[in-house]
């Protein structure tokens, strides 16, 4: 939540490999007026010979006008169990996006 541009973020997952963040103003239950969009995804596509385990809750955080998530998925594939670390950061106002992963 940023009461300076009068705007709140929610994030919420879908399912385990689709995350959503809404963007919306504070004084109404509309789009944010300077918002890109209204809605921001994160998603993730395990290589073929994964299957995903489990997606742990993500970790907005909101500077301005950019808005990071960064979450942890566990994966399993036929040999072997592993973590994946999610980073991403949209400029909500243009909807450019960065993208990383660790694991």
């Amino acid at each position: 939540m940023d009461l300076a541009q009068n705007s709140i973020a929610v994030a919420y997952i879908i399912d385990p490999k689709k995350l959503c963040v809404d963007l919306r103003a504070l004084d109404s239950d509309h789009v944010h007026p300077q918002a890109a969009g209204r809605t921001l995804s994160m998603s993730y596509s395990p290589r073929s010979d994964d299957s995903l385990i489990k997606a742990t809750g993500a970790k907005p955080k909101c500077y301005e006008r950019h808005i990071a998530v960064l979450r942890c998925l566990f994966l399993a594939s036929e040999f072997s169990s592993y973590k994946i670390w999610q980073l991403q950061i949209w400029d909500w106002q243009y909807l450019t996006i960065s993208n990383v992963r660790f694991g």
